[in-house]
């Protein structure tokens, strides 16, 4: 992701996708704000995760791990996470919690990439 100089710029240069209903996912996005002022955008969230993370070695070598709410509207995030690290390992979630337990833990370890790294994504809708 090219380096931007706040989130504003951010949503300014994304590409925002139209709804069935004719609104904008930025327009959506202002009413959250309006609500929980310290939200973030998805390309936001990324930037800031990845430009932290990749003075710790993530990056090619990483594993995306996601436990999100089944809820259809977390796959743009599970997406937007992939462009930067690859296809992600789906732990399943509920409410944000790997509802796969222990086994869906030990699975995602054997998929880390030797001398790799995981980052794991989750959270409810």
């Amino acid at each position: 992701m090219p380096p931007y100089t706040n989130s504003r710029s951010h949503q300014q240069e994304s590409n925002v996708p139209t709804s069935k209903a004719g609104s904008s996912a930025l327009q959506e996005f202002e009413g959250a704000k309006a609500e929980f002022p310290d939200a973030l955008a998805n390309n936001e969230l990324i930037y800031r995760v990845t430009n932290t993370l990749k003075k710790y070695g993530y990056g090619k070598t990483t594993l995306l791990a996601t436990s999100l709410c089944c809820d259809e509207v977390n796959r743009a995030l599970e997406n937007d996470f992939e462009k930067h690290y690859g296809s992600h390992f789906n732990m399943g979630g509920l409410a944000g919690f790997a509802f796969g337990g222990v086994t869906s833990f030990t699975a995602m370890a054997h998929h880390i990439p030797d001398d790799g790294s995981c980052l794991i994504v989750y959270g409810p809708h």
